[in-house]
């Protein structure tokens, strides 16, 4: 929760270690935890990795809208 607030509100550096303490402590192993931390890398900067291109920013801003209104999902408690 404290990486997608930072993050909508546009504090890049704290939604940064937010996301590399979610990467630290995600259960899996290495290799896919360097795969959500290229994924997470991508969403921050608006769809771009590596200097590539991989989603337009449009699309990065639709996928991190709200689209539930005020429903409230047990999987998540900062939405």
């Amino acid at each position: 929760c404290a990486a997608v607030s930072a993050w909508l509100l546009g504090d890049i550096r704290e939604a940064q270690a937010a996301f590399d303490d979610a990467v630290r402590r995600f259960p899996a192993e290495p290799r896919v935890r360097a795969d959500y931390a290229r994924f997470l890398r991508m969403m921050l900067n608006k769809g771009e990795v590596d200097g590539k291109r991989v989603l337009k920013p449009e699309t990065v801003a639709e996928m991190t809208r709200n689209q539930t209104g005020d429903l409230k999902a047990a999987f998540t408690d900062c939405m």
